[in-house]
């Protein structure tokens, strides 16, 4: 399930409808201030960013302008003796940033640069960011987006909730972030564009679909 442009009422009601032929306004609430917050850890990260590669005051404002932010809720079940304890495979998101927050259910496993998966102890007040596709053609792949899957091991359900940031329009790597050690990688190109790119059979089989839809 997702809810977007999260952080706008409209956003959390257009959902409600579509769950509840009479709306919910209980649940618009809830999720509208739970989403603000999180936005603001998530802008935090991005502001963290820009200022430690000198580009707050070129590029901050309007890539902020530019941010629009989806919701989503996530369940995965106890799987049977018979299937396999992957609940989801392996793949980076091709978001900006991506804030997840799960219950004390364990099961997210991110992989090294080394190609090691690593697990977490989870916990309900712990989040986890975690860069996506658009961030690290954005900042000329200086950040990695990191592979990482959820492995069920346990005997309960995991449930987690996720806010993916995305950008509207063109997202370009900013000029200071171009020198003779780090050449230009990627072309400029549009955040939805690459998650259209990436539902498509060809985006799927790529092991790495940003590179494939922009890189240089």
């Amino acid at each position: 399930m997702g809810i977007d442009n999260a952080i706008t009422l409209e956003g959390a009601e257009d959902f409600a409808d579509t769950m509840w032929p009479g709306g919910n306004d209980h649940f618009c609430k809830t999720v509208l201030s739970y989403s603000i917050q999180i936005s603001e850890l998530e802008k935090m990260v991005v502001r963290m960013v820009f200022e430690s590669y000198g580009v707050y005051d070129q590029h901050h404002d309007s890539h902020k302008e530019s941010t629009t932010y989806l919701l989503r809720m996530m369940k995965y079940r106890v799987p049977e003796k018979t299937e396999a304890n992957v609940g989801c495979d392996a793949h980076t998101d091709k978001s900006f940033i991506t804030v997840l927050h799960q219950n004390e259910v364990s099961g997210l496993e991110v992989k090294s640069k080394d190609g090691q998966w690593m697990s977490f102890t989870p916990s309900p007040s712990s989040f986890i960011v975690i860069a996506g596709d658009a961030l690290l053609a954005w900042s000329n792949e200086r950040i990695n987006a990191p592979f990482h899957r959820v492995v069920m091991s346990e005997s309960e359900p995991r449930y987690s909730v996720g806010l993916f940031s995305f950008i509207k329009g063109m997202i370009e790597v900013p000029e200071k972030l171009v020198d003779e050690k780090n050449p230009l990688r990627f072309k400029p190109f549009e955040n939805f564009g690459l998650l259209r790119y990436f539902l498509t059979e060809e985006g799927r089989e790529k092991e790495s679909a940003i590179k494939a839809y922009c890189g240089v």
